[in-house]
């Protein structure tokens, strides 16, 4: 195997190890508890159940976040690893 070639696999599969479909899978177990989360602090009576649920979704927003970016990051190192 060729250098490049060596080095074209090694970015294809540093590509394969960005993995968007398991940050989607995060967001969606983020959102389920946050809900779930922001249920029983209300039910509890717990003042705090407002600042909670807000923070969770911010963290959910910063994951989606960085999940837009590993898309995008997988898609262009699968472009540079195909161009070698």
């Amino acid at each position: 195997m060729s250098a490049l070639e060596e080095l074209r696999v090694r970015l294809a599969g540093v590509a394969d190890d960005v993995y968007p479909d398991q940050m989607a899978v995060t967001v969606e177990q983020l959102d389920i508890i946050a809900a779930d989360l922001a249920d029983a602090l209300r039910g509890s009576g717990n003042t705090d159940a407002h600042t909670v649920l807000a923070r969770i979704n911010q963290a959910g927003e910063h994951v989606r976040a960085c999940l837009r970016l590993s898309a995008r990051a997988a898609g262009d190192l699968r472009d540079y690893a195909d161009r070698l």
